[in-house]
């Protein structure tokens, strides 16, 4: 008779090996750092549009104002410009027109982030 020894011959299939470990654990990393760039997006865009939104607010108040100014609302900074023209319409009359622009910024000197411009017919506001 002979003696023989036990032997696990499944060893080898309960568990997971250290590559595929690490191999899972990449997956998961480069997962959660597309998550976090698309989250990161996201938020940069809805600050983008807040900022856009508040900017049109301010430039639609401003823009009543009569004559050339300058100014600071809500921590943007925002000049408004008035040209007049005159046009003629269909009689050969001429109508008198403003166009009126207001650009907003975050800094005096910095650009633009939000430009409105408007024109209104019969000339500047009394």
């Amino acid at each position: 008779m002979t003696c023989r020894r036990k032997t696990d011959q499944h060893s080898s299939e309960d568990g997971f090996t250290l590559i595929e470990t690490l191999v899972a654990f990449m997956i998961l990393a480069i997962s959660l750092t597309v998550f976090t760039q698309s989250i990161n997006q996201a938020t940069t865009q809805i600050r983008t549009g807040e900022v856009s939104a508040e900017a049109a607010l301010i430039a639609e108040r401003v823009a009543a104002v009569p004559g050339d100014s300058e100014g600071t609302d809500k921590g943007y900074f925002w000049r408004r410009t008035a040209e007049t023209f005159e046009r003629s319409d269909q009689n050969g009359k001429l109508v008198p027109f403003v166009l009126v622009t207001v650009e907003i910024r975050r800094a005096p000197a910095a650009a633009p982030i939000f430009v409105l411009r408007n024109a209104v017919l019969g000339g500047p506001p009394e």
